[in-house]
């Protein structure tokens, strides 16, 4: 039994030794004896990390010389000597991957799943989506790239992907926030070189919106900056900005093409634009087809060679929208795939787009403009926004940036609700974890207004702090998308933006659920009304506008005589006695009002 024993440590320790030639790093890793026994308990080796040359019969024999379960371990050292000398290996067998739809199930792409609230995962293998063929894939490297602790990101309500890659592969750019999590006009770009151990800033974009993207040299990031509306473009070796365009919206996905014209949208162009990217007046590309079920066009991808520009016929929530092409030879536009957002062309020869939290991919004729085959899932967890954008990004070279998310929902992370009171201590509610957003609670302190969004369904449900703590909906399927709750002064109803009349317009209802909910603000064509706070004595609603004609502006709505007044303005805050407003206007600075 003795030897036996010793026959099994040993072959563990070979499996360290083998598992360290192969990957360049330990097996299990600690700072000293302690930290290593306690990752050999807790924790397993990284498998993914292995290089993928190796003899599949290999892995399995280093997989099982380092079984904790002694009973599991190879039984003989001279088994795995002939495995390294590849004795157990099949002969090569031709392999036909010329046949439609020959995409694995469930195809592998290396990446790294992140558990941090903005960790991206990345590779950087140029043949690496090949295995979507079929075929054994090319040897990756993985990284994670950790925002800079003075970031706080806010993904779930952005309009665009926070991440970008340049054509090679060598640089990714990425958005945050460095303060005021909520506003999207407080945000910066980042740049990680592939050289680089740590990301930096770019100066010059202070400001940035959600959305960047590179030149096709890999040398340009073009970014929108919404406090002054525009399109700009700036150096990867830093410089001044230089503006391309005026913006009429906020920007919704945009592609620099090899003809050095930019394909972009806006939340309210109602279809594609055009525009030079050296500068210029933007030209319109397409347009919304009213005999087909769609509201716009939105994220649109320059394929190679600039045959044609993917995009996504939007219908309010990605499980309803779908994958169009539209051909810059003709102008003819093709739906390719129902259901999923943001398309991107993988080399492999793929189309690539995102639907709950997973990428999914088909085969792609980028000569014929046509899918071959049925879409497959080959990414989980990726990151995806309340609006349908998703947090990934493909280059040239095969390589996949993302920022991980959950699984099934299309709004940001999963999230549990929670409150902490004036010493400190933290509670979580008795609700089940979800898509939630903008929590909410009463002036009077005994219920929290919340949202939900599942990519289906926006909800506003109430949450009663005294006696059962229980949970209900204010608001209910059929009455249309549903968002942005505000208490009013008096605790007794909540505001909030509702699609319900088709116009993102304003209502309020009765906290209890009683009465059927009124209308306040109708919204413009085009425009979407946020509710932002009610004046002490109800008399008055603070909301902002966003939309062509009433860009990011603050408004004043009267109840008593149903008139509202524009106040120019683009972030507000009431103050805590209801006095005055902060507000950061477009010139000036911050403000009290």
């Amino acid at each position: 039994m003795a030897r036996r024993l010793i026959s099994c440590s040993d072959i563990w320790a070979f499996g360290c030794v083998l598992f360290e030639m192969l990957r360049g790093r330990r097996a299990f890793p600690g700072d000293d004896v302690t930290d290593t026994l306690a990752a050999v308990v807790r924790a397993e080796p990284g498998w993914s990390l292995v290089p993928r040359e190796i003899s599949p019969t290999l892995l399995v024999f280093l997989r099982r010389s380092l079984q904790k379960d002694p009973k599991q371990r190879v039984g003989d050292i001279r088994d795995v000597r002939l495995a390294l000398e590849g004795a157990f290996d099949a002969p090569a067998v031709p392999t036909d991957t010329t046949s439609p739809g020959a995409i694995a199930p469930r195809a592998r792409w290396p990446l790294v799943l992140a558990l941090g609230t903005f960790v991206i995962g990345g590779l950087a293998a140029g043949a690496a989506v090949r295995g979507l063929n079929g075929a054994p894939p090319s040897r990756v490297g993985r990284f994670v790239i950790p925002t800079p602790a003075e970031a706080n990101p806010a993904l779930a309500n952005t309009n665009n992907s926070v991440i970008a890659m340049s054509p090679d592969g060598s640089r990714v750019v990425y958005w945050t926030t460095r303060s005021e999590p909520s506003s999207t006009s407080n945000g910066v770009l980042y740049l990680r070189d592939r050289g680089q151990l740590e990301p930096t800033p770019m100066r010059g974009t202070e400001g940035a919106g959600t959305g960047p993207f590179f030149s096709p040299d890999g040398e340009w990031i073009a970014f929108d900056r919404p406090t002054d509306s525009t399109l700009k473009r700036v150096s990867v070796l830093g410089g001044p900005t230089q503006a391309i365009c005026a913006l009429d919206g906020r920007l919704r996905g945009a592609s620099w093409g090899p003809d050095n014209t930019i394909i972009f949208a806006t939340a309210t162009s109602k279809g594609l634009r055009r525009v030079a990217a050296a500068g210029g007046e933007p030209q319109v590309f397409t347009k919304i087809d009213g005999s087909k079920d769609e509201t716009d066009h939105f994220w649109p991808e320059v394929l190679p060679g600039g045959q044609g520009v993917l995009f996504t016929t939007w219908n309010g929530a990605p499980e309803r929208s779908g994958i169009a092409v539209v051909s810059l030879s003709d102008g003819q536009v093709s739906t390719l795939v129902p259901g999923g957002t943001q398309p991107r062309f993988a080399p492999s020869g793929h189309l690539v787009f995102a639907v709950g939290g997973t990428l999914r991919a088909v085969r792609f004729d980028p000569t014929r403009l046509s899918v071959i085959g049925n879409p497959v899932p080959v990414v989980e967890g990726v990151g995806m926004t309340a609006f349908g954008a998703a947090h990934y990004a493909i280059s040239s070279t095969g390589s996949l940036v993302y920022v991980s998310g959950p699984v099934g929902s299309t709004t940001g992370p999963v999230m549990s609700l929670g409150f902490f009171d004036r010493k400190g201590a933290a509670e979580l509610l008795k609700v089940r974890p979800g898509a939630y957003q903008l929590p909410r609670l009463s002036p009077d302190g005994t219920r929290i207004a919340f949202g939900s969004d599942d990519g289906k369904e926006a909800t506003i449900w109430i949450y009663d702090l005294s006696g059962a703590s229980a949970v209900r909906r204010l608001t209910f399927e059929g009455q249309g998308r549903n968002r942005f709750p505000v208490w009013s002064a008096d605790s007794q109803r909540v505001t909030f933006q509702s699609d319900r009349e088709k116009d993102l317009g304003i209502f309020w209802q009765r906290a209890d659920g009683g009465g059927t909910a009124e209308r306040l603000a109708t919204a413009d064509e085009g425009t979407s009304y946020i509710p932002e706070a009610w004046s002490p004595d109800c008399t008055r609603l603070l909301y902002n506008a966003s939309g062509k004609d009433s860009m990011t502006a603050l408004w004043t709505f009267s109840l008593k005589d149903r008139k509202a007044e524009r106040f120019d303005s683009v972030v507000s805050r009431v103050t805590t006695d209801g006095r005055g407003v902060f507000s950061r206007r477009q010139v000036g600075g911050l403000r009290l009002s």
